[in-house]
């Protein structure tokens, strides 16, 4: 790798920054978002405006920004974009914890207070988003090739290049190599023995998920894969990478942004973007082995519980299949997972945990002309009676004129001619059930079948 490198003590925080910025301006202009409304308006100036210069500020406003816009767009929020906002609250409470001790001198910039301050949290982020992705798949229906996430996936990533042929044999392949990577990568992180092979084995993890559309999730890990890495590695990937010169990342920030304009060249530059980086990261670390990796994640700088929230709520929310609540945005994408209907598909988590009962309560053969309802046109699903909830309150607070919808519960079948006015499902739902407390379809009988 040639002559050693001497830390730059800014150097980690700002590669963490841009970085993170970087996945956030990709979501953006994946989904063609980035002047969609005033709040994507100021989340895309605020990610261009950390690229261009990475500054504690520009982070933390960026961080809120894109908090606001999730909250504005919940519940259609994807899982990637959720865990963004996770990531981000954390980023926020860091920076509140670091208003407490303002007064006292430091020699340290901002931005490297503020990624210090967050680093721990960040990292056991990671680890359980990591660990919940895989704990999720425990279950008989990933683990059936016909069925299998892991193999609609290569399917996917198959066509994306070119069409070529899938062996049999490689859905088996797909779905070990999953969970070797999504249950053995977060405890191989903990150990610094482990440590460096555990990063090159996530990286590429990440770029066949990248290969496959989902660069954005990965973008997001990438960054937050960072956190790991020794400052003397992520000096010399900062400075080796077109990153640390800011005419030379002027250039490249308005590049990306200009590629932007049309659709399939944004996408396309950017996903090559993040190929680029995820495998320079992953030669770096290669050539430098178990020295690019930390002597230790502990101890914590003082202050540093506070952002520890981040990954509660991101446990309370994996969690949340398996107590009987909700299953949308608990990182179960892609899983085959089913906790619905008093029954469950996971290995070691029973149907009968669930202390809450809202999933035991299935609606079935609804039929309604609203928008809230249109996802439920195939009659072979069901979804909860709190789900059901939710939608008819969207659905009054949407349409204008009167809204019908007919359902059967409990083998009984109902209709309701003007949701308006009706009493049955105690409308209006609160806010927080409409934005927070949502419920996927599910397959009334057989295996349950990939989705996000």
């Amino acid at each position: 790798m040639g002559a050693p490198v001497a830390v730059e003590p800014a150097a980690p925080a700002r590669l963490f920054a841009i970085c993170w910025a970087f996945a956030v301006l990709y979501h953006q202009v994946d989904y063609r978002e980035v002047f969609a409304t005033p709040l994507d308006i100021l989340v895309t100036a605020f990610a261009v405006a950390v690229l261009w210069r990475p500054r504690a500020k520009a982070l933390v406003a960026l961080a809120f920004a894109q908090l606001l816009l999730v909250w504005q767009q919940l519940p259609r929020v994807y899982n990637h974009w959720y865990v963004v906002a996770l990531g981000g609250t954390g980023l926020l409470l860091a920076a509140a914890s670091l208003l407490r001790s303002s007064r006292q001198p430091t020699a340290e910039a901002p931005l490297t207070r503020l990624v210090e301050r967050f680093s721990p949290a960040g990292r056991t982020f990671l680890v359980l988003l990591y660990f919940l992705t895989g704990w999720h798949k425990l279950n008989t229906d990933f683990l059936t090739a016909s069925v299998s996430c892991a193999s609609a996936l290569l399917d996917q990533m198959a066509t994306r290049l070119g069409g070529m042929a899938v062996p049999a044999w490689l859905d088996a392949g797909a779905i070990l190599f999953t969970l070797l990577v999504e249950l053995g990568v977060p405890m191989a992180l903990l150990l610094r023995r482990t440590r460096a092979p555990a990063i090159l084995l996530a990286l590429l993890f990440h770029m066949a998920m990248a290969v496959t559309g989902y660069a954005r999730f990965s973008a997001t890990g990438v960054a937050l894969l960072l956190l790991f890495l020794h400052p003397t590695a992520q000096t010399r990937i900062l400075a080796a990478a077109p990153l640390e010169s800011t005419r030379v990342r002027t250039l490249v920030v308005l590049a990306l942004l200009l590629t932007a304009i049309s659709a399939p060249l944004g996408q396309a530059t950017f996903l090559g973007a993040q190929l680029l980086l995820t495998a320079w990261i992953g030669w770096v670390v290669l050539h430098e082995g178990i020295r690019a990796t930390r002597e230790t994640l502990v101890p914590f700088p003082r202050g540093a519980w506070v952002p520890m929230l981040a990954p509660a709520l991101l446990l309370a929310s994996g969690m949340a299949p398996y107590l009987g609540l909700q299953t949308e945005r608990t990182v179960a994408m892609y899983s085959n997972l089913r906790t619905e209907g008093g029954r469950t598909n996971h290995l070691l988590v029973p149907a009968s945990w669930q202390v809450f009962g809202y999933q035991r309560d299935l609606v079935s053969e609804v039929r309604s002309e609203a928008r809230a309802f249109h996802s439920l046109t195939d009659t072979t699903l069901v979804i909860p009676f709190a789900e059901l909830r939710a939608r008819a309150g969207e659905a009054v607070m949407r349409e204008e004129g009167p809204v019908s919808v007919r359902y059967r519960r409990g083998g009984v079948a109902h209709a309701i001619p003007d949701l308006r006015h009706d009493t049955t499902l105690g409308l209006p739902a609160s806010i927080l059930h409409r934005k927070l407390f949502r419920f996927r379809p599910v397959e009334a009988v057989g295996p349950r079948h990939c989705s996000v």
